[in-house]
């Protein structure tokens, strides 16, 4: 029954990037800056349905055009957690999520922040607390699907976060993915 509203802001920035064949090259300066936004729900109480979004501001040295900005897709999502030992404060859950194209696509005139396909994704999710820190850690994969994937393969991601509890309604976190 529980009600969870999350703020981010996410700075991506690359000078390199990895071929189909995992070699490092060089590329032109990438930077993005994104603002989400994501509500959480607790149906059940191991069950959360969520639903989040973003708007980006975006800069591609390698791309024509260079420059854009606008709605990011839409994400929907189910966690389940499957796991907590209360001994230990450790908790393992599993989230799937589909996203959704519905952000701002890209165009002759300026870059947008939608994927432009669908895509699906499921991770493993272990969490561990200790007084008002918590530590978060997740892998899995994104698969994408449907007519605009193109040569898209899908994405292996890892998230390393670390928190701090400073009041019941305020978490803020660093991360790393």
């Amino acid at each position: 029954g529980g009600i969870e509203i999350e703020f981010g802001y996410t700075f991506n920035y690359a000078k390199k990037a990895m071929d189909n064949d995992w070699h490092k090259e060089d590329r032109g300066i990438l930077r993005e800056h994104e603002f989400g936004l994501s509500i959480a729900y607790g149906i059940l109480d191991n069950l959360d349905i969520s639903a989040d979004t973003g708007y980006a501001n975006l800069y591609d040295h390698d791309s024509d055009p260079e420059k854009g900005e606008g709605f990011c897709d839409l994400g929907l999502g189910i966690k389940y957690r499957f796991l907590k030992l209360k001994s230990l404060d450790l908790e393992l859950a599993y989230i799937t999520s589909l996203s959704i194209p519905t952000g701002r696509f890209s165009d002759s005139h300026r870059l947008g922040p939608s994927d432009e396909f669908w895509a699906w994704e499921n991770k493993i999710a272990l969490s561990r607390d200790f007084g008002k820190l918590t530590m978060n850690m997740d892998f899995g994969f994104s698969l994408p699907f449907g007519k605009y994937r193109e040569n898209e393969r899908g994405t292996l991601s890892y998230d390393l976060a670390v928190g701090y509890q400073i009041v019941k309604w305020l978490q803020p976190e660093i991360e790393i993915n």
